[in-house]
């Protein structure tokens, strides 16, 4: 299933609801939009007048986007409009989202703001901390790839409760307790520029693209790396996402080649599916683990899932392993 006609530049960012039922993109002109997966059918749109280059759902009904400008939007999805609930800003660009309970953390540039959203309350949007820029910039500008939370059970890291893992173009993985905000854990890595990352279900590894050759993943227990995987990238440095897919059995990579590939990672070595075909390059990633029948049934798929890919303006929902999509 193709999505085209609602964006006109290019797509920044793709996001499921938690129940797979809506999907939400958004694009560098400024639009937001909300989808209905199983007809395609465009719901809601929003147009803030700057490009928005995050978003996040709070529940099935809400979510936040992060802009251009530094304004981060707290939106809620009515049943023919969408109601602007609160607004707050950064310096910089907001270029990545993370929510866990009433926490959010956001990214801009060297920048990393932690607020306390209160379940979306327009009185409760307060800044917690400001991380600023917490690592020593060691000849290299500091600026932030990746926010994630997690908890990571049964591990030594359980003792400090919620942690925010940041990862760094020049300078690593940060791991950050939530009480006094301090760094408990660094990753060094080599000295290949990072871009995107995806953390797995679990918690406890973390996969990170570079600007060279692919991905990497590493385990945030022991901070070693455990597996790196190469993809066509036709000789071009570029951001390209990684996603974790499949249970955090599998890993979906993007490409500059216009292919979406699929590894799946919990044998050895890893196998690689049949690469699906798109046209350029791919800037994110969605999936989702469920879909709905014709009679609104929630089904589960063990075995596959949609893949969401993005490029130049327009995307495209895959529904199953096997089935190669252009975009334009």
């Amino acid at each position: 299933m193709s999505f085209s006609a609602a964006h006109t530049q290019g797509v920044t960012q793709v996001a499921f609801v938690p129940d797979g039922k809506l999907l939400a993109t958004a694009d560098l002109g400024g639009k937001m939009c909300v989808w209905d997966v199983h007809t395609g059918k465009l719901l809601h749109y929003y147009t803030p007048g700057t490009s928005i280059l995050s978003l996040i759902w709070a529940d099935t009904m809400s979510l936040y986007c992060g802009l251009g400008d530094g304004t981060i939007v707290f939106l809620e999805l009515g049943k023919n409009e969408i109601n602007l609930l609160g607004s707050w800003s950064h310096v910089y660009p907001v270029e990545h989202l993370a929510l866990a309970g009433a926490r959010l953390a956001s990214g801009g540039h060297s920048e990393v703001y932690i607020w306390d959203v209160n379940d979306g309350d327009e009185q409760g949007f307060l800044l917690e901390r400001e991380l600023g820029q917490p690592v020593k910039s060691e000849g290299e500008e500091v600026v932030v790839t990746g926010l994630h939370w997690t908890t990571t059970p049964g591990s030594r890291l359980k003792a400090h409760g919620m942690v925010l893992i940041v990862t760094y173009m020049s300078h690593g993985i940060y791991l950050f307790e939530s009480e006094k905000w301090t760094a408990i854990q660094r990753v060094v890595l080599n000295n290949i520029s990072r871009a995107r990352s995806s953390l797995s279900p679990d918690g406890t590894h973390i996969a990170i693209s570079n600007l060279v050759y692919g991905f990497d993943i590493y385990d945030l227990h022991t901070g070693t790396l455990t597996l790196a995987v190469s993809h066509d990238n036709s000789g071009k440095e570029y951001p390209v996402p990684v996603l974790y897919a499949h249970g955090g059995r599998a890993i979906i990579g993007g490409s500059t080649v216009g292919l979406v590939n699929v590894w799946y990672i919990d044998c050895s070595p890893p196998i690689r599916m049949s690469p699906l075909s798109a046209t350029g390059e791919l800037s994110h990633l969605g999936s989702c683990w469920r879909y709905y029948d014709i009679n609104g049934y929630s089904r589960t798929l063990p075995h596959r899932w949609p893949i969401h890919t993005s490029a130049r303006g327009t995307f495209v929902l895959q529904t199953s392993l096997g089935l190669t999509v252009n975009t334009k």
